[in-house]
């Protein structure tokens, strides 16, 4: 990333006051893009404990950008088949995946 753009970067994150889930959103709308992501709150939920400093520093030096979307892309079908689902549910022709638990109001196929 260029430097001249880091300062304005920080100053967006700034902004926002630590609510990353806020800015993540409103980043995410402007994109039209869809997002997941995993920060101190997440990993300590899934622990069932806080973390000390030093394991919070240690695990965010793991993080990158895309490391999340990575590993769900190396999971095989969970992202293929979830927009598969969302196409679906756009009424677009995808691929071939359709989850049949769902009906697909636009084009009024589906279940009963």
């Amino acid at each position: 990333m260029p430097a001249a753009y880091r300062g304005e970067l920080q100053d967006l994150v700034d902004c926002y006051g630590g609510d990353t889930h806020r800015l993540l959103t409103d980043l995410a709308d402007v994109l039209g893009a869809s997002i997941a992501y995993v920060d101190r709150p997440t990993v300590e939920a899934h622990l069932e404990r806080p973390l000390s400093d030093r394991e919070w520093a240690d695990t965010a030096q793991q993080f990158t950008a895309m490391s999340f979307d990575d590993h769900v892309g190396d999971a095989d079908s969970l992202r293929t088949d979830w927009i598969e689902d969302i196409l679906a549910r756009a009424g677009v022709p995808g691929r071939g995946h359709i989850d049949v638990r769902q009906p697909i109001a636009a084009s009024g196929q589906g279940t009963s």
